[in-house]
């Protein structure tokens, strides 16, 4: 991620093991010691600037000629090249020929226009140095040139020339990133490996992107995969920009919109790495969340830093808010404790080597986030599949139990006499029947139901059960029960069971108390007990309901059923879940 040096790291890295070490090693074996030469071999010491006054009309002798009077000029390092400027460059080399590779190239990453000379001589022009923006010809990022042998005596050697840095266009840090002799061919292969690396990198954020894509859209809309999604292209679009610099010589005036482009990416991506782990574990107060990460980052992006130091800010925002994340709900629920793992690692990998870690280590490390996501979405996607196919077995399990053939043949034979003896209570019967079974189809295919729906139910049930009898049962609820939901049928399972379990031979009366005390919601069903022919608090009514609030993941829902007096009690205790969340 080093956003202003663009291939300085690289070229470090390549200049150490292919140049500097070889050199290293070559010189300290040599058994003559006592004359080495002062000045390090093949390494480009001196390098001063002057800068081109508008009077100075031949740049050729002011910047290439022998014997020019260079009192004037200014010592500097590469790094310091000034921008915005027109100026001359001497940097002086002391070649050794046995310490030099088989193909050694001259390597300039800069943002300039550049006319060079070896040795006073024309070596190559990269763009065309004038003294003003409207004349020069902006040139590329990187020059490579091979150096020949006959420009490569044993001694010292001179490298002048004419840099024009008017186009740079944003003010930098540093526009020098290197200048050194390097073996060509080896450093094509560490750019290629880098950029094979990069390239697949890319291509599985890519393919991940697509595939969540489609299993959002075609198999299951969840805001978790959606947003893992988006973070993945976000990641490959950053890659993509970043790594340019290694498959694209673009002219150098283009770098400060490349920048620009990174830096918006950088933000989107810090963004979006805690936001998934806001969607993926469903946290309450979003907005508080989504405010204060953006906040953060809004803050970094205005503290006008260079473009390393806020890409790394922006990073350690997004790692730190993570981080308090999946430690809350590590707390909570045990889970993101890898996440959490990989977090602390990224974080320490900033904190002590920020350097490198814009380098190549988001890539890596976000790579290894991305892995613990995507291993984390695929367990969900499990639990996703088994919590359906379980939903699945509980509607079909309620439709079963309340169209068992017993039930069936005896409103059917209930209804057989009804009609010759009460053909108004068959009417009644029938459409109560057909109410009920309607009812139940329609709510087998729900979570949750309004309270008043499911008592609505429970009444028709009991209706039915009236008739069949020829008593007079009645529910009397007890509390408000406006904005309740409730799971569905797990009331008409409790009223069910009762006349399962019960033969009730004179009229009754059924009592519901509803209390809510916060986002809990507590149920009191009192049902009758007369001529038991089972054990009321058993059965597949009971199973149905643990099997229930199990599928909809009511982790701190409470049921609990008792024999007291004449009366079976059914408490059940669950969180609130209002209409939006079906």
């Amino acid at each position: 991620m080093r956003q202003h040096k663009p291939i300085i790291f690289l070229l470090h890295v390549a200049l150490i093991i292919f140049f500097a070490l070889p050199a290293w090693s070559q010189n300290n074996n040599s058994a003559d010691t006592e004359h080495r030469p002062s000045v390090p071999n093949n390494v480009f010491t001196q390098i001063q600037i002057r800068p081109i006054k508008s009077n100075e009309f031949n740049t050729s002798i002011q910047c290439h000629a022998s014997g020019v009077d260079q009192g004037d000029w200014q010592n500097i390092s590469f790094s310091e090249l000034p921008q915005n400027q027109f100026f001359c460059l001497r940097a002086k080399i002391n070649i050794h020929r046995e310490t030099l590779s088989s193909n050694p190239s001259l390597l300039v990453g800069m943002l300039g226009s550049v006319d060079f000379r070896w040795d006073y001589k024309p070596l190559i022009s990269n763009g065309s140095p004038a003294p003003s923006f409207n004349d020069e010809d902006p040139g590329t990022i990187k020059t490579l040139v091979r150096l020949s042998d006959d420009l490569l005596n044993d001694g010292e050697h001179m490298l002048s020339a004419t840099i024009s840095t008017f186009s740079v266009g944003k003010e930098l840090d540093s526009i020098g990133y290197v200048l050194a002799i390097v073996d060509e061919p080896k450093l094509a292969n560490v750019v290629l490996f880098v950029s094979m690396l990069s390239a697949f990198f890319i291509g599985v954020l890519v393919i991940l992107f697509v595939i969540f894509q489609l299993v959002n859209w075609l198999y299951q809309a969840e805001k978790s995969y959606q947003m893992f999604s988006i973070l993945c292209l976000s990641a490959a679009l950053l890659l993509s920009v970043e790594q340019a610099k290694f498959w694209l010589d673009y002219p150098y005036n283009w770098h400060a919109l490349r920048l620009s482009v990174i830096f918006v990416l950088t933000f989107i991506t810090s963004f979006l790495l805690p936001m998934f782990y806001v969607a993926y574990f469903r946290l309450k107060q979003v907005k508080i969340w989504v405010t204060c990460s953006l906040i953060s980052l809004i803050i970094i992006s205005l503290l006008n830093l260079s473009y390393d130091i806020t890409s790394v800010a922006l990073f350690f925002a997004a790692l730190c808010w993570s981080l308090i994340i999946n430690i809350l709900q590590v707390r909570e629920s045990g889970r993101g404790k890898a996440a959490s793992l990989f977090i602390i690692i990224g974080i320490g990998f900033i904190i002590f080597y920020p350097e490198y870690f814009v380098e190549f280590g988001f890539a890596v490390f976000f790579i290894a986030i991305v892995l613990t996501m995507l291993v984390a979405l695929i367990k969900e996607m499990r639990q996703h599949k088994a919590r359906s196919l379980k939903a699945e077995r509980i509607k079909t399990e309620l439709l079963r139990r309340n169209m068992q053939p017993h039930f069936l043949m005896n409103c059917l034979t209930q209804l057989m006499e009804l009609i010759e003896t009460n053909p108004q209570d068959a009417l009644v019967l029938i459409s109560a029947l057909s109410q009920e079974f309607r009812q139940l189809t329609q709510q087998s295919e729900q979570d949750y139901v309004p309270l008043a729906d499911e008592i609505a139910l429970c009444r028709n049930h009991i209706q039915i059960m009236s008739i069949r009898y020829q008593k007079d049962y009645r529910l009397a609820v007890v509390g408000e029960v406006e904005g309740i939901w409730i799971p569905s049928a797990i009331l008409h399972s409790l009223v069910e069971n009762c006349f399962t379990h019960n033969k009730i031979s004179s009229d009754r009366t059924f009592e519901l108390k509803v209390r809510q005390a916060g986002k809990r919601v507590n149920l009191t069903l009192i049902t009758p007990i007369e001529n038991k022919t089972n054990h009321q608090g058993t059965g597949s009514g009971n199973h149905f309901i643990h099997a229930k609030l199990a599928e909809l993941n009511q982790k701190q829902a409470e049921f609990a059923s008792y024999e007291s007096d004449d009366n079976w009690v059914s408490q059940i205790s669950y969180v609130n879940i209002n209409a939006t969340a079906n």
